[in-house]
């Protein structure tokens, strides 16, 4: 009886341990996967970048940051840029209540320049790096 208990106490540590080890192998190796996901709220697509500026303009005064980018030459108006997913549709709640629509977007890259950018909260970059992504 004594032995099989220390052989039953043997396997379930080293089953705990090697499922521990290979947990933090994954962790470790999907954190150094080199891409980086920018969720955001679109609230509108233009063709003039007055209309585009205006749309911008009225996020402001809601408190909140509005950034634009080109893409196809079309005017692309967005918010709430984070890296955390529900923080977006948080504000999606927000803009909703102002009767603003707006689609949840997400951009995933590895391009080095443009994770440095988002890490950095360099918002301004983040824009002219997405107008340059296809």
């Amino acid at each position: 009886m004594n032995r099989k208990s220390a052989t039953l106490f043997l396997g379930i540590s080293l089953n705990i341990l090697f499922t521990a080890l290979f947990l933090l192998m994954i962790s470790y190796w999907k954190a150094d996967s080199g891409e980086i996901t920018l969720h955001m709220n679109q609230v509108g697509v233009f063709k003039e970048s007055a209309n585009a500026e205006s749309c911008k303009e009225k996020i402001r005064k809601m408190g909140m940051d509005a950034y634009s980018y080109e893409n196809d030459d079309l005017i692309m108006v967005v918010t709430s840029l984070n890296m955390n997913e529900n923080l977006c549709i948080e504000d999606q709640k927000k803009l909703s209540s102002e009767q603003i629509s707006s689609v949840l977007k997400k951009v995933t890259s590895s391009d080095s320049k443009f994770k440095k950018a988002v890490e950095s909260n360099d918002y301004e970059t983040v824009m002219e790096l997405m107008s340059e992504l296809k």
